[in-house]
């Protein structure tokens, strides 16, 4: 979440966007699905 927010607020994308963003650099950094599914 932390991703998302600083993705949204700091870099003024919109939500959508911003939780796209944040849920593809989450998958790249670990390919576990327990880690990053909670942002689908």
């Amino acid at each position: 979440m932390k991703l998302f927010y600083s993705k949204w607020l700091d870099k003024k994308m919109d939500i959508p966007a911003a939780f796209r963003a944040a849920q593809l650099e989450m998958k790249k950094k670990d390919n576990d699905p327990e880690k990053w599914a909670g942002l689908c």
